[in-house]
């Protein structure tokens, strides 16, 4: 199948993406951007500036714990949560629910918000107008009077 320009295969049995090939894709994705070059000037430096992988796990930790569960946090990482798994068994529904509340935060484009305001402003244009009329209609009775 083709789809723009690129080939879309249909997988007949997808394999769960495991974690050297997130970061695999990650460090493909920084060096066409120019973010990191290939390899480092080992005489000079032992490290990149920062964990590519490890800044948008940290990123969704700090944005999501503000607003959701510390456990469905957890869960979400991949973290064991110990004895409280014993205890604390929420449906996928709960805890899609409770993510699905910091979407707007953990969002990095701002199409999602901007959608949200357009929407907003739209009805609260619209109470406006229907405010308006009714200005009109009192005035129009109290000059017929």
């Amino acid at each position: 199948m083709q789809l723009s320009g690129s080939v879309v295969l249909a997988m007949k049995s997808p394999k769960q993406v495991d974690s050297d090939a997130i970061r695999m894709i990650f460090n493909r994705a920084w060096r066409i951007q120019n973010i990191r070059s290939y390899t480092l000037d080992m005489n000079t430096k032992r490290r990149h500036k920062f964990k590519s992988t490890h800044s948008l796990r940290k990123y969704f930790e700090t944005h999501a714990l503000n607003h959701m569960k510390l456990l469905n946090v957890k869960m979400l990482m991949g973290h064991d949560t110990g004895l409280e798994k014993s205890y604390y068994k929420p449906t996928e529904k709960q805890i899609l629910d409770d993510y699905l509340n910091v979407v707007d935060l953990l969002t990095i484009s701002n199409e999602n918000k901007l959608q949200k305001t357009v929407e907003t402003l739209t009805i609260e244009k619209s109470k406006m107008d229907s405010l308006f009329r009714d200005i009109e209609l009192l005035k129009k009775k109290n000059k017929m009077k």
